[in-house]
């Protein structure tokens, strides 16, 4: 196994000098898993060798400089991309080990994923949030699959996405309701006048409009939709590849849904299924 260490120079701040660095390892894994009588094949970073399906999220302070180890232990070639970040010299041969170094100068969400077909078409995509530690926090990861195209990804048959896309299973963390409720990194659990940060990314295919009940939400930083940033909304899309920080300040306790608006997206393995989690809020 080879070893390479591969420096990024973007984004750095001018207060980088006096940044932490913080050091992380992500195992890149593949394996399927049974949802609601389908069998998925999922590809995923991992915080260990074994494999799990979400994939695990990446904190840094602003002007932090963040030194990730990729390990492949996937039969097939693959890459840790950060898009406008990382896009170049990035690829991690089968069994293989590499080391990105990357500082950020904007706080917010940013996508990390591999950019092959088996990889990002089957789930290996997550969140980096930059600067918001000091926060209440959580990570919502929205994704979509599609049975037979898994199979045929998983398999090399397919290489892109058809022009019809018809997905049968739609999770949040790679989870269907109500697993998304037993989430650690998903399932909102705060109390009122608590300041909580929702890091999103779109992993999917699909756009995604997701509604909240019970409260609004302010966005931060939209990756996309720049024009939505400062809006204070209860519904809004999050197109394909966008990443979002969003922010919560419940005036209000309650259990309330927080969801993919569109029906078909909420009925995997029955209804209520599929793209939903809680906010659970205490007084």
């Amino acid at each position: 196994m080879y070893k390479h260490l591969i420096i990024i120079g973007f984004l750095v701040s001018s207060l980088s000098s006096f940044a932490t660095i913080v050091k992380d390892t992500l195992y890149i894994n593949r394996d399927t898993v049974n949802q609601a009588a389908n069998l998925i094949h999922y590809c995923s970073f991992n915080n260990t060798s074994t494999f799990e399906i979400s994939n695990a999220p990446l904190e840094v302070n602003l002007n932090d400089t963040l030194e990730i180890t990729i390990i492949n232990t996937d039969s097939l070639t693959h890459t840790f991309t950060v898009n406008s970040i990382i896009e170049t010299g990035n690829t991690i041969a089968m069994d293989d080990t590499s080391t990105f170094t990357i500082s950020f100068n904007s706080k917010g969400t940013f996508r990390y994923y591999s950019d092959v077909a088996y990889g990002k078409y089957l789930g290996a995509s997550g969140n980096i949030l930059v600067g918001y530690s000091n926060y209440i926090h959580f990570f919502w990861n929205l994704f979509e699959a599609k049975v037979s195209l898994s199979d045929s990804l998983a398999n090399g048959l397919a290489t892109i996405i058809p022009n019809y896309y018809k997905p049968e299973v739609f999770t949040i963390n790679n989870l269907i309701y109500p697993n998304t409720t037993s989430d650690p990194i998903g399932f909102v659990t705060a109390n009122v006048g608590d300041s909580i940060i929702i890091s999103v990314v779109n992993s999917g295919q699909m756009i995604s409009p997701f509604h909240f009940h019970g409260y609004h939400v302010t966005i931060l930083e939209a990756s996309i939709h720049q024009n939505f940033v400062g809006w204070e909304k209860d519904t809004f899309p999050i197109f394909p590849s966008e990443a979002m920080t969003l922010l919560l300040v419940p005036d209000k306790p309650g259990l309330y849904p927080a969801h993919n608006h569109n029906l078909t997206t909420v009925a995997t393995g029955g209804y209520p299924g599929g793209m939903i989690t809680l906010l659970n809020i205490s007084p």
